[in-house]
């Protein structure tokens, strides 16, 4: 009966939570790989098919890291595999933020994954329905 029950939840979630995702979900715009050496892994990339490549020198953030205002420094490449645009950063040197904590933790990998969302009042609108979820703005 037990099993039943679970079955029976798990046939009716997928329906549940689709509904309440906003459409701007359905597709993903990017994704951002934060990498401690960008120069060593884009051969891989370029050999699997990645194209459309630029390079760009130390570029500054400015916006807010944590809750606090922060300036980010970092190396970028973008290239698009497919459809998708794949955004590169590398920290620069002698930082602490989100990035150089990812990278301490988890080493080179997807960092993030963004969707386009059409205007600033949707934004807001979804960022304070996350953060009835209980999820906050990390940047």
């Amino acid at each position: 009966m037990k099993l039943l029950r679970c079955l029976v939840v798990l046939c009716f979630l997928p329906g549940i939570c689709r509904a309440q995702l906003p459409e701007y979900y359905q597709t993903i715009n990017r994704v951002t790989w934060l990498s401690q050496g960008i120069d060593a892994l884009l051969p891989a990339w370029i050999a699997v098919g990645m194209t459309d490549i630029h390079k760009y020198g130390n570029v500054k953030a400015v916006g807010t890291d944590h809750g606090k205002p922060a300036t980010l420094s970092t190396r970028q490449v973008t290239g698009r595999l497919g459809n998708l645009t794949v955004n590169f950063l590398q920290p620069a040197a002698g930082q602490s933020n989100s990035y150089t904590d990812f990278l301490q933790k988890h080493k080179d990998g997807i960092f993030s994954v963004v969707h386009e969302i059409p205007t600033r009042e949707a934004m807001d609108k979804e960022i304070q329905r996350m953060a009835s979820l209980g999820v906050s703005v990390l940047q």
